[in-house]
């Protein structure tokens, strides 16, 4: 019988910018120990949107891109007054866990009421409460 992952985001960085002027404040925010990587996976960020739109609920945007500029997987948060983001930065060597934790999320944003309570944080700790909520099995039942 092989082990499965469990879902954690415990090794996961997680931030909220509130009212971040548009995508690039995000990446910025998120890269602050290595800005040399900036202008790459914003490159990267936009190259994956040109692939196809990250769009997934109206105003809502899901950039995400695998990358070696973050030693752990990145959740970066923030709505302007009419946008919202959810930067994803995965580095190539995550781990299984916290894949599956990010799978967990993504899942969630099918629903709408998991896309309006992201829009309403405005703080990283009302971001982290809510990934812990998902942790647990229970939760993610629908």
């Amino acid at each position: 019988m092989s082990e499965t992952a469990s879902a954690t985001f415990d090794e996961i960085k997680v931030l909220v910018v509130d009212k971040p002027k548009n995508l690039k404040a995000l990446i910025d925010a998120a890269l602050l120990t290595n800005p040399s990587s900036i202008g790459t996976v914003l490159a990267d960020i936009n190259r994956r949107g040109s692939i196809g739109s990250t769009e997934i609920a109206p105003d809502f945007f899901l950039p995400h891109v695998v990358t070696d500029a973050v030693p752990r997987i990145q959740l970066v948060l923030g709505t302007s007054d009419t946008t919202t983001w959810l930067v994803v930065l995965m580095p190539t060597n995550a781990t299984p866990g916290n894949k599956k934790a990010v799978s967990v999320l993504m899942r969630r944003l099918a629903y709408d009421d998991d896309i309006a309570a992201l829009r309403s944080f405005h703080t990283t700790e009302q971001f982290q409460h809510y990934l812990s909520k998902l942790a647990t099995p229970e939760r993610n039942q629908r």
